[in-house]
């Protein structure tokens, strides 16, 4: 039977393109990824590659190994995962919630390095709104978070500033406020805004310019909202730039203030001193990226 590193060799020769650039990956001499190679072909009875280019072309048997290859390699990177969370060494299950509207590329890459780092580990992800993201660290039923503006006097979570969200006011092409080139605050007060559900009062009530005022907890049903044409609201730019660009949605030009609205972003974890490895892990990789993270289309709105 063929052995694992014959196997982890042959996949990674096959993704990198030649013997060289596998043996770079894997830290190897490119002698001793060829022989490895060349072994797996003797113990299988087989032809994987085509050697007669510049480059090593899989043959037919090659192509059909390769699946199964994948497939062993995928296996025992689970069992291995599993075998990490049984001995104690990874969380055996994580909650990672996101604050609706911050669910963007870059946390979505997250996710997968989540799952490559970790292929035992029980993930559950969820969007929430602000409120239920608090009260899922107090009832401690989270343990990571990406979530605007977290307040600082808790002793539910750490708190860790990662970035900023661009916030941009928007109504429907059809909505009387469209016409207008800028508008002032009193015209905001003739028409219906909807703002989002705060756990800190006095955060929203600087942003209410409308006297008449719905309350809807998530961007994505505030934004619905905007897009019926009921009202119009200050939404984060990554959840509306589709609409603004293909002219569905306009953003408003305030005469009184930056039409441009910045949130900062922060990362939330348990306040528990001894954090464990995706803690960890995930902390170490968020701390390398650019805050820009959650601006959006450069073309939405003014800077």
């Amino acid at each position: 039977m063929p052995e694992i590193e014959q196997l982890r060799a042959f996949v990674t020769a096959v993704e990198c393109g030649s013997f060289s650039a596998a043996a770079r990956k894997l830290g190897k001499a490119q002698s001793a990824v060829s022989a490895t190679i060349s072994n797996l072909e003797i113990d299988l009875d087989l032809s994987l590659f085509h050697r007669d280019g510049y480059r090593p072309v899989l043959t037919e048997a090659g192509d059909s190994v390769l699946k199964h290859a994948k497939s062993v390699l995928n296996s025992m990177d689970m069992l291995r995962g599993q075998a990490e969370v049984l001995s104690g060494s990874v969380e055996p299950k994580f909650s990672f919630v996101i604050e609706d509207g911050l669910l963007v590329d870059r946390v979505r890459r997250l996710l997968l390095g989540i799952d490559d780092a970790f292929p035992g580990l029980e993930l559950r992800v969820e969007q929430l709104s602000r409120a239920s993201i608090l009260e899922a660290f107090k009832a401690g039923d989270a343990d990571a978070a990406f979530m605007c503006g977290a307040p600082k006097d808790t002793h539910n979570f750490k708190c860790l500033g990662v970035g900023f969200q661009r916030v941009v006011p928007v109504c429907h092409v059809s909505h009387p406020l469209a016409k207008l080139a800028t508008v002032g605050r009193e015209d905001l007060t003739q028409y219906r805004q909807v703002v989002e559900q705060s756990s800190e009062p006095s955060s929203t009530d600087e942003r209410m310019f409308s006297p008449d005022i719905w309350i809807a907890s998530t961007p994505t049903t505030r934004k619905s909202l905007v897009m019926d044409g009921l009202c119009w609201a200050e939404l984060p730019v990554v959840s509306v730039e589709q609409e603004v660009l293909r002219g569905e949605l306009k953003v408003l030009e305030y005469k009184f203030a930056q039409n441009a609205i910045l949130k900062t972003v922060d990362f939330l974890t348990t306040n528990m001193t001894d954090q464990g490895p995706v803690t960890r892990w995930m902390t170490s990789e968020i701390t390398t990226w650019d805050q820009r993270a959650w601006i959006g289309n450069h073309q939405v709105g003014k800077r």
